[in-house]
């Protein structure tokens, strides 16, 4: 009452009601799963799944083939890992609280993480550090149970996990609490989101892709490697333009949007990767099937192509717009060679030499079928 001299403070996470004789506790409002964002992000989320574990499968049966021998980065080991980054926005978009907050954080770090930490084991500086010209173990590397991509890949992820515990360590994360137009509602959300506690995650997620292309810029292009490098090089790219949008939409965007928009960047990054590294392949394997082969240069598919046409035109009674009937070349080969005999006999040159070089050729021509 006015003038009271018996105030009550209400407890935390409550506020006096409007006749200030009683303490109501607060409504915490979050990002619903029931709101339009969150089912917009849970669609994108299953379709991105969806995709991914089909081209999984596609890959995996075509993992004897050319395409997918040649390729380098695209290890269809990291392919389960992509399925998970498309998750990465569950615990975001889940009440936030202690353990969803710091499980995102980490979640996080692991599923970025570890593929980059697949993509450090396999670039030219390890190659050229622990395999010889012919991707042999160097001797130096000694008795090891697992391979030296292996160890630096494992290493990279117990660094990871350090990196995790320093920061949660360090910067603890905290349930931020903003007022609202309603002044018994309160929005809440992680700290984490709003201070330094992300910032230091970006940072370090950034600094390990640019240790992947420090790592990758001495590789060597060839015409078996030069799609590949460039679209890993593109991969790079984007991947600091989504670290850039992330900071934007955390330090730029307040509420439910804030969430909402962090959610889809984090499907960016998985999108990211599926598209620049397995996505060629998958392209090549479905639509290009003529590409996924040894030899694809313009000369081996021309007698391919020529080949084709002499058994058609060998089996069949087509006739070909080009090329005579075999019955008019085989009698102009014959003739052919029984001027040519002739002629020598004439001017007295080597009888015998001419006779098998006009048999040889003759039969040659008529029984080659690619003529």
């Amino acid at each position: 009452m006015q003038d009271s001299l018996a105030c009550t403070t209400c407890p935390k996470y409550s506020t006096a009601n409007a006749a200030q004789d009683e303490c109501i506790t607060q409504f915490e409002d979050y990002a619903y799963w029931s709101d339009a964002g969150s089912l917009i992000m849970l669609f994108l989320m299953v379709a991105g799944v969806c995709f991914t574990i089909y081209v999984a499968v596609v890959l995996f049966k075509n993992r004897e083939t050319p395409v997918m021998r040649r390729a380098k980065n695209a290890v269809l080991a990291l392919l389960p890992f992509i399925v998970i980054l498309f998750l990465i926005p569950i615990p975001l978009l889940s009440k936030p609280n202690a353990s969803s907050c710091e499980g995102y954080r980490a979640f996080f770090v692991l599923t970025l993480g570890i593929p980059l930490a697949a993509l450090i084991a396999k670039s030219v500086y390890v190659d050229n550090r622990y395999y010889d010209s012919d991707g042999q173990i160097k001797e130096s590397w000694g008795q090891c149970m697992c391979t030296p991509r292996v160890a630096v890949a494992l290493g990279t992820v117990l660094i990871h996990v350090i990196v995790i515990i320093v920061i949660a360590v360090k910067l603890p994360n905290e349930i931020s609490r903003f007022p609202t137009e309603d002044p018994y509602t309160v929005y809440i959300e992680c700290s984490m989101h709003t201070g330094f506690g992300f910032l230091a995650v970006i940072f370090y997620i950034m600094f390990m892709a640019t240790l992947y292309t420090i790592m990758s810029m001495s590789e060597e292009i060839s015409p078996e490697n030069d799609m590949e490098v460039r679209w890993i090089s593109f991969c790079m790219f984007v991947w600091y333009v989504i670290c850039f949008f992330y900071v934007v939409v955390a330090y730029g965007v307040m509420g439910k949007a804030k969430i909402f928009g962090l959610a889809f960047v984090d499907l960016l990054f998985a999108v990211n990767l599926l598209a620049c590294i397995y996505l060629p392949k998958w392209y090549v394997i479905v639509f290009q099937p003529e590409k996924n082969q040894a030899d694809v240069s313009p000369w081996s598919m021309y007698v391919k192509t020529q080949e084709k046409v002499s058994v058609r035109l060998s089996e069949g009674d087509e006739e070909s717009p080009v090329l005579p009937k075999r019955g008019t070349l085989a009698s102009t080969a014959k003739e052919s060679g029984k001027a040519h005999g002739d002629s020598d006999k004439e001017n007295g040159k080597g009888h015998e030499d001419s006779d098998i070089n006009g048999k040889t050729d003759t039969a040659g021509l008529i029984n080659d079928t690619d003529v």
